[in-house]
């Protein structure tokens, strides 16, 4: 579950703006 960790950041990330 560690690899979904980074991934649901960015992905948090990228559909903040």
């Amino acid at each position: 579950m560690a690899e979904a960790v980074p991934l649901f950041v960015v992905i948090a990330y990228f559909d903040k703006p």
